[in-house]
């Protein structure tokens, strides 16, 4: 969305969500990625390990190939005798089954004894193993749902089999949990990680809700972000808050108040002014009144209400 300079009233906006199947999403979990500093990927390993179509199902293809995954990685480094960083990427065949890429920090030869061994280890399909190229590497950032799958969902927006949307799964102590792991690092992957002092053991806690993957685009769908900058172009205060309905049904609602001339679209621009008060209808009142206090107190009653909906 492009902001509009000067103005100090309140700027309303959808909320994007760093994630792994839309391309929005990518592009902001990149970005998240990158500030945590990343190694120099030059001569390390690339690995591709695949699960083709079997008698067990796409979904118990995954639970199985997760688990040989980790052990997979502490066969090789018990082989190295070294520890290494590392990460992989999940994603989806166009039949639902699975596959992960491997980013492993080694850079000399493996020994030639131990290629026949990467087979067994994994045990499951198909290994590949090459060294990483700059395309191999951009290519992990491409969205998991690149490809249409025939199980494909399009309630949810995304292509990614319904069995993913909806996947949980019970811990083994028992907690729930839900959605599924599309990266990971380990061994120091990260080079601006911080080093935190460990914590001592305590029965953990939680009162978080495991959602699983549809239910987290349904909220992110509704969710926004209110904000207000200074003449400077400075954030000054925001907050996020949740719409009755997907915004992008509100800011129909909304923009068809401009039949009745009570919105006015800002030119040049995919922005819409109103009045604070005729969001109403879409945001719970308490919200409302939340969103409210991010507007300068030093205006007039007549500009205190005015709100930038942006729809792009």
């Amino acid at each position: 969305m492009a902001d509009l300079e000067g103005e100090t009233g309140i700027q309303i906006r959808p909320y994007s969500a760093p994630n792994w199947v839309t391309q929005r999403g990518v592009q902001l979990k990149r970005r998240e990625i990158e500030r945590k500093g990343l190694p120099v990927f030059k001569h390390c390993l690339f690995m591709t390990l695949t699960i083709p179509e079997a008698a067990s199902s796409p979904k118990k293809a995954y639970e199985v190939g997760k688990d040989r995954l980790r052990r997979f990685l502490a066969r090789f480094r018990k082989a190295l005798g070294r520890e290494f960083p590392w990460a992989w990427k999940l994603e989806f065949q166009a039949n639902g089954y699975p596959h992960w890429h491997l980013i492993i920090g080694y850079r000399k030869r493996i020994p030639r004894e131990l290629l026949p061994c990467l087979s067994d280890w994994w045990g499951l399909g198909l290994t590949n193993v090459q060294r990483l190229r700059q395309k191999e590497f951009s290519y992990l950032f491409k969205y998991v749902s690149k490809i249409a799958s025939a199980d494909g969902d399009e309630e949810a927006g995304v292509c990614l089999p319904a069995w993913v949307l909806d996947y949980k799964t019970i811990r083994k102590d028992g907690r729930p949990s839900a959605g599924i792991r599309f990266w990971q690092t380990g061994g120091g992957f990260y080079t601006k990680q911080k080093t935190v002092e460990p914590k001592e053991k305590s029965e953990q806690k939680s009162s978080r809700i495991p959602y699983t993957l549809r239910e987290q685009l349904r909220l992110w769908s509704r969710k926004a972000v209110a904000y207000r900058k200074d003449h400077h172009g400075n954030f000054v205060e925001s907050m996020y808050f949740y719409f009755k309905r997907e915004f992008g049904q509100a800011a129909q609602s909304i923009i068809s108040e401009l039949l009745s001339a009570q919105v006015a679209p800002v030119e040049n621009s995919l922005v819409f002014r109103c009045r604070l008060t005729q969001l109403r209808k879409e945001i719970d009142i308490w919200k409302l009144k939340q969103i409210r206090q991010l507007l300068p107190r030093q205006n007039s009653p007549l500009t205190m209400e005015m709100v930038y909906f942006s729809v792009d």
